[in-house]
């Protein structure tokens, strides 16, 4: 598969953490599960210090939050927040570019201006959320239609002589400019669906990378419409279809 963007990357790198990791709990030589143990923290390494993709960042902190709560409850959730606290605080004080970039999105918020042409991504992306939700606000149940987006992203932002982007950088809104609010509900009534499905799986590492499915393209999807970008859209198929093939929807009868 060619990657041909930092964030898909990042995002796919830090899905593969959770894999390689899985792996490595369920070898059974010895020498194997050091293998992927080691292939799991240079994927973290990657995803830390090495790529400039801050939505690797949040998936990655996300995906470690499963992990623990799935085998240790809210306890997990309490240990998580302190080792990703830990853990992104070295990273920052260690890595020059992560340290850039989580300066840039702070420093990027604290100057934006809805009405001034910006060119940094963090800004711009702020433009483009500020221009969707008023767009949003005047087509709220039903949206613009399938498509809409850039002639109604387009006629809003005409007099401001803004540029129109091919989408606003986060699915949700994407889809709620489309489609409106029912279409935002279904999407999040297929997100919960398929969170609680994992519970089908008679391996808890397959409802492990199942829920981790869910977690990765719905935290990426705050940041990008992952289920329009190529590459992203067909990982989430194609692993959606290949997790839920050995689910079985009655627990008491064989499959």
């Amino acid at each position: 598969m060619y990657i041909q963007k930092h964030t898909t990357h990042n995002l796919l790198m830090a899905f593969g953490v959770l894999l390689f990791g899985v792996l490595a709990w369920k070898s059974s030589h010895r020498w194997v599960r050091w293998g992927w143990g080691v292939a799991a923290l240079l994927a973290t390494s990657n995803v830390l210090l090495m790529v400039q993709g801050r939505t690797g960042y949040v998936v990655l902190a996300g995906l470690a939050m499963v992990v623990l709560h799935m085998f240790f409850g809210w306890r997990g959730l309490v240990a998580a927040s302190i080792a990703l606290c830990v853990t992104f605080s070295a990273a920052y004080h260690v890595s020059v570019s992560f340290r850039d970039r989580i300066d840039l999105v702070v420093t990027g918020v604290s100057i934006w201006n809805p009405q001034v042409v910006t060119y940094d991504g963090v800004t711009e992306r702020l433009e483009f959320f500020y221009h969707t939700v008023e767009i949003i606000q005047d087509h709220p149940l039903l949206g613009v239609g399938t498509g809409g987006f850039g002639e109604a992203y387009a006629a809003r932002v005409q007099q401001a002589g803004l540029p129109t982007p091919t989408h606003p950088h986060n699915q949700y809104l994407l889809i709620m400019v489309q489609v409106g609010v029912l279409g935002l509900c279904l999407l999040l009534w297929l997100f919960v669906q398929q969170w609680r499905s994992a519970l089908l799986h008679s391996d808890v590492s397959y409802g492990l990378l199942t829920r981790g499915l869910v977690v990765t393209i719905a935290i990426g999807s705050l940041f990008q419409p992952m289920l329009n970008d190529h590459t992203e859209k067909l990982f989430y198929c194609w692993l959606s279809g290949l997790m839920y093939s050995g689910s079985n929807p009655h627990p008491g009868t064989r499959t």
